[in-house]
């Protein structure tokens, strides 16, 4: 099957709606339990990095960029160098360490 993956537009919501809501019924997907308009799905993620896979008679699959606040790095050998890492590491991430207590 051929797609474009080009950048989401508000006429595309119909069919990136009817995608969320397959996923809302698996129970799985997300907290939410209902699917949001546009207006609200709109307001409340980031303008960046909004993607569609179009086909011609629609959207056969949709992303998004996540805003991460914190992220810690789990299930990591002994070998591994920590100061090294952690100077590599962007500010919102660190390696998880025995008794982190994330609040």
């Amino acid at each position: 099957m051929d797609f474009v993956i080009e950048s989401m537009q508000p006429h595309d919501w119909e069919f990136v709606r009817g995608i969320y809501l397959e996923g809302l019924a698996t129970g799985d997907a997300t907290f939410e339990t209902e699917a949001p308009s546009w207006e609200q799905w709109d307001a409340g993620h980031s303008p960046n990095c909004r993607l569609v896979a179009r086909i011609p008679d629609g959207v056969l699959g949709w992303a998004r960029e996540l805003r991460v606040g914190q992220l810690y790095l789990v299930h990591m050998g002994n070998g591994l160098d920590y100061r090294s890492l952690i100077a590599e590491l962007p500010d919102w991430a660190a390696p998880a360490y025995d008794g982190l207590e994330i609040a």
